[in-house]
């Protein structure tokens, strides 16, 4: 794919990387962040755009859910995604699942403290194929940061950078309640949401279920055991296909195991 044609891509479709996670605060705070987006355009400028992040802790903290919207002019909502970011284990290093509302494909990120920043490096796919990506967030001060981000398709073979820059200041707003039912796009299909459910290595024991991104969207996450020894939880992520099927992501919080699947009545 040619490069003129990925960078026009990206400037329409808003394709920005997730809310920054694992700041320099080791406890999830829920909080709500003014964002300045600068995407990369065409013609190697950087096209600004006004977005905001809602942080929830979920899991009595331990897993920490970064609502993304990108905004018009107008203040209107034109793009929703979600990170969600939670501890690997002993290693002191955190990962992160980025996925959208609208557009199909994933980022898995390892995020690891570096002194007075957070590194991170991913790899996913999107509408533009198969990619890597790397990062840097800073904290000038415990109520701002900046995230800056390059990224490499397998189908240019080249690093932009910088992909994606956001500038981020806390608000001091309470984050609101999460919705309580399904925007529209999804009330035809929320019969099809999965309930927990006990499958390999899954007792099906429910930890969590709402809607998020403001209805469009819905998470769930149950237990895993294996045998006398209880595993990273399973978060399942239903986001609407189409009109007809739902998109549904399955992780094992802190891992790299990620599947997809679509469900549909048929």
């Amino acid at each position: 794919m040619r490069l003129d044609r990925i960078l026009l891509f990206t400037l329409f479709t808003l394709s920005v990387g997730p809310a920054p996670a694992g700041t320099r605060s080791t406890e999830c705070q829920p909080s709500v962040w003014s964002l300045q987006n600068q995407s990369l355009r065409r013609d190697g400028s950087m096209a600004e755009s006004d977005a905001s992040s809602t942080r929830y802790c979920l899991l009595d903290g331990s897993l920490e859910m970064d609502e993304f919207r990108a905004l018009n002019g107008s203040g209107r909502t034109i793009f929703r995604g979600v990170s969600f970011t939670f501890p690997m284990g002993d290693q002191g290093e955190h990962r992160t699942l980025w996925v959208m509302v609208g557009d199909a494909g994933n980022t898995l990120i390892v995020n690891r403290l570096d002194g007075d920043k957070t590194v991170s490096t991913g790899h996913g796919l999107d509408g533009l194929g198969r990619f890597d990506e790397e990062s840097t967030t800073t904290y000038p001060t415990p109520d701002r940061y900046r995230f800056e981000m390059d990224r490499k398709y397998e189908s240019i073979g080249q690093w932009l950078r910088p992909f994606n820059i956001i500038d981020g200041k806390r608000t001091g707003t309470t984050p609101p309640d999460l919705p309580d039912r399904p925007a529209t796009p999804l009330q035809g299909l929320k019969d099809l949401i999965p309930a927990s459910e006990a499958r390999a290595g899954s007792s099906g024991e429910s930890l969590y279920s709402s809607y998020v991104l403001d209805g469009y969207a819905h998470v769930s996450i149950e237990r895993r055991d294996a045998g006398d020894v209880t595993g990273p939880p399973l978060l399942r992520y239903a986001v609407p296909a189409d009109d007809s099927e739902l998109l549904i992501y399955e992780w094992v919080l802190g891992t790299d195991q990620i599947d997809s699947r679509r469900k549909s009545r048929s």
